[in-house]
């Protein structure tokens, strides 16, 4: 019943940059506004390193590119582990931590046990009508440009600017595989 007031299919305008960039006449960069929270900077996903993608999906998803937005045997992975009173594992997939970040307040989205249950069936559903919406490459791209990498930076191309002072499409082998675990 949520679907309507959540509309996947505008998961692609949420994912924004938050920086107000000032240039001069010359096209210069003057100075960048990032404002007092965290801040996201969205760049096309053909200007990311394709290490960047491929390091993300090999520490977050593994099998990413065969399931179709919900992974049945994370899910069960993740209940085992848990409920033998292991390290709390998470067992969504990439899509489903992308719904997350973008469609669920920061409170929702942090229940946890039985609280966090109504929020993970909600994830589920719209993480395969994300699936149905969009290739594997654009949700990777959108990925990409809105998780989290430490402290106010949002977006790979925030992180590698902030850690790297480059682009990211400029990113290393070894500077992927240093960003992917964030």
């Amino acid at each position: 019943k949520d679907l309507d007031a959540i509309r996947p299919s505008t998961l692609s305008q949420r994912v924004k940059s938050t920086v107000t960039k000032y240039y001069d006449r010359n096209d210069k960069l003057l100075w960048e506004d990032k404002g007092d929270g965290d801040y996201t900077l969205v760049v096309d996903p053909k200007n990311i390193a394709p290490c960047m993608g491929k390091a993300t999906v090999a520490i977050e998803d593994k099998d990413f590119y065969k399931h179709g937005g919900v992974s049945p045997t994370g899910i069960l992975r993740a209940l085992i582990s848990n409920s033998q009173g292991n390290a709390i594992q998470g067992g969504s997939t990439l899509t489903q931590q992308l719904v997350k970040q973008v469609f669920f307040p920061p409170d929702e989205a942090q229940q946890r046990g039985l609280a966090g249950i109504p929020r993970k069936i909600k994830e589920m559903i719209l993480a395969v009508e994300v699936e149905r919406m969009y290739s594997k490459d654009q949700i990777l791209g959108l990925y990409l440009n809105e998780s989290p990498y430490g402290g106010r930076r949002n977006g790979v191309e925030s992180a590698a600017q902030a850690y790297f002072h480059k682009p990211s499409k400029d990113l290393t082998l070894s500077e992927c595989a240093f960003l992917a675990p964030i």
